[in-house]
């Protein structure tokens, strides 16, 4: 038996804890599974559908205060005010240019948030999940679009493959760090170069392409996600890790807000205009988007050599002894 000090828990607890948080924050990602009916029936366009998506990418990953305050309050206390809100539904109404312009002053009014090592690490990132989340708030008029009926397939693989890119990201990057010390960031150059062929792939409209390809950007997302918590913490420490975390994870809502709300949903919206009907079918309603979405992500992996090059002595130095050696922030 175990033996367990006054005031601790065993490490499983934690486990266990997070994976019941994750089980309730799976709720974000159910979106398309009822926006083709929230649609129907509110009379909306693409567009304004796509935004909605954003408004729930953005409540998502508005973690920025929630981060600086955990340097002050117990986590006990910040998950306790963080349930409240879930099991209050968080009824306010506000609209979502404010809190967009909200998010983004919260950003800029944090000091020590920008470096070297931060820009390229978060436009990186913001180009893997923001065009990730793209395709998931899309997903159900994409499927439509190739004459999928039931897109309730598609969300499955998409949660799936973004289940195991989340566990599997994690292991092997922490294979690749202890065993060559390579940065976390080339796996991240390898999901987006997965997700340009996927891409490709999906504005081709080949056969069969649709199941395949969505899987794999369910994947590539997942392990974008895995990566970029341990690598935030490698280079800018654990002092003011919340803060950090909850900055790069804006990259999320932003690239929603840019290429799901205001690119794909204007795109959709003007190709359906060219049909009959509310519903835009055919290969041409993302075609140009998922193109856009594939450039984008060739200019995250490139992104990504370029930060891999750079820190890649700082790899070498903290996991010389194949651990962690060093804890705390490198500049």
């Amino acid at each position: 038996m175990v033996d367990v000090k006054i005031g601790t828990r065993p490490p499983w607890v934690g486990l266990a804890a997070a994976v019941w948080v994750q089980l309730a924050a799976a709720n974000a990602y159910t979106f398309p599974l009822y926006s083709g009916t929230l649609k129907y029936v509110l009379g909306y366009g693409q567009q304004q559908l796509t935004m909605l998506g954003v408004a729930v990418d953005i409540g998502q990953n508005f973690g920025i205060i929630p981060g600086v305050l955990c340097n002050w309050l117990p986590p006990w206390l910040i998950l306790a005010a963080g349930a409240t809100m879930c099991f209050l539904g968080c009824p306010f109404n506000m609209p979502l240019d404010y809190v967009f312009r909200t998010t983004l002053y919260t950003c800029n009014g944090r000091r020590r948030v920008c470096s070297t090592w931060s820009f390229p690490l978060h436009a990186n990132y913001g180009c893997g999940v923001g065009s990730g989340v793209t395709a998931l708030n899309n997903l159900a008029q994409i499927g439509y679009a190739a004459g999928v009926n039931d897109t309730t397939v598609l969300l499955c693989l998409f949660s799936l493959g973004n289940f195991f890119g989340r566990l599997g990201g994690g292991a092997v990057s922490e294979h690749l760090v202890k065993s060559r010390m390579l940065p976390r960031p080339v796996l991240m150059t390898c999901t987006q170069i997965i997700m340009v062929i996927s891409f490709l792939f999906l504005s081709l409209a080949l056969d069969r392409s649709l199941y395949i390809s969505t899987g794999f950007l369910g994947i590539c997302y997942g392990v974008q996600y895995s990566v970029m918590i341990p690598t935030v913490s490698e280079l800018f420490g654990l002092k003011n890790f919340g803060l950090f975390y909850n900055f790069m994870s804006l990259g999320n809502p932003i690239g929603a807000f840019l290429f799901s709300g205001l690119l794909a949903g204007y795109l959709y919206d003007k190709e359906m205009g060219k049909q009959v009907g509310t519903t835009c079918l055919g290969q041409e309603c993302f075609r140009v988007t998922f193109l856009i979405l594939g450039g984008l992500c060739a200019f995250g992996a490139f992104l990504s050599v370029i930060l891999s090059v750079r820190i890649r002595p700082v790899y070498q130095m903290l996991y010389a002894g194949g651990s962690f050696r060093v804890n705390r922030p490198l500049h």
